[in-house]
């Protein structure tokens, strides 16, 4: 789990499949926490679940030819990305949004909740986009 939440593919996939995974692992965990007896085909069948799961984390960074110096193309790619990951919370009352500031080459992670700022945390631009 630890592995996977860390990976660049979870980390860049749309909230919903990372929400996916996360309930598939829960699910998993309470039926191994369990005190009773697992068939073969639960184990499989959760196994199964679980592969699927991990093979449907998409995320990838941008490639660009320049990191200091990202073309039209490039913006248009990483603000898509950004909008993919940004998300509502559960109750609809926090919303999670990643801006790019072309000025200081940088992301901002942008906490709301009930339209009010919370939080803005400075994310590196490498998080997202890789140089070929």
């Amino acid at each position: 789990e630890d592995t996977v939440k860390s990976s660049t593919a979870y980390k860049l996939s749309q909230h919903s499949t990372q929400e996916n995974y996360d309930t598939s692992i829960k699910e998993a965990q309470t039926m191994l926490k369990s005190k009773r007896n697992l068939s073969v085909a639960e184990v499989k069948l959760t196994t199964w679940i679980l592969q699927t799961r991990v093979k449907n984390l998409y995320g990838k960074k941008i490639t660009v030819t320049n990191i200091a110096k990202l073309t039209k193309t490039e913006i248009r790619q990483l603000q898509s990305l950004l909008s993919s990951v940004s998300f509502n919370s559960n109750d609809g009352k926090t919303f999670t949004r990643y801006s790019h500031d072309r000025s200081s080459k940088k992301i901002e992670r942008i906490v709301t909740t009930n339209g009010k700022v919370v939080s803005k945390t400075e994310v590196p631009l490498t998080d997202f986009v890789s140089e070929k």
